[in-house]
């Protein structure tokens, strides 16, 4: 969930049943660290089956991903604990899930998204956040230059093109 939506420990550790929207499989991110952190984060198809069978006949406040504590809840660094246990496991190079969350940023930057909405998706105020701290340096300058070159190399003239002849003017 830190890597593919981009939820912060305590987001994944908090949740409960009622914060996921069978109908639009979102996850509903509330009592965050900031107002810009209370969002809707869609839920890829591939963690639908496993959040799927973690609120499956269970009541609206249950946890989630129960823990044996006073208030059933895993405290926010269980979700770090054990990716490094799974990084450990697998023979990778440790990383926290607060990296899984700077992959994220960067994945999604690479593949075009702008800052604005990886910024939404992290549940950041600023851009400048997100691009300081999470996405990998040059990202955004790579880009910026893919952008550039499609322009350069007619990629904007063409769409332009095509749709004034759709109408019959050439």
């Amino acid at each position: 969930m830190a890597l593919l939506m981009g939820l912060r420990s305590q987001e994944i550790s908090r949740r409960v049943v009622r914060d996921v929207d069978t109908h639009t499989r979102v996850l509903y991110v509330e009592d965050a660290k900031t107002q810009a952190g209370n969002r809707r984060v869609e839920i890829p198809d591939i963690l639908w089956p496993h959040i799927e069978q973690r609120i499956e006949g269970k009541k609206p406040f249950a946890p989630l991903f129960p823990a044996r504590t006073k208030d059933g809840f895993h405290h926010k660094e269980w979700v770090g604990e054990n990716t490094k246990r799974i990084c450990k496991a697998l023979g990778l190079p440790e990383i926290c899930a607060h990296g899984l969350r700077g992959t994220h940023s960067t994945i999604a930057q690479e593949a075009g998204a702008t800052g604005h909405l990886v910024a939404r998706q992290l549940g950041h105020e600023s851009v400048k956040t997100t691009h300081e701290s999470y996405t990998a340096p040059g990202t955004v300058e790579r880009q910026e230059r893919k952008a550039a070159l499609k322009v350069l190399t007619g990629g904007k003239k063409e769409g332009l093109r095509r749709q004034s002849t759709v109408g019959g003017a050439a």
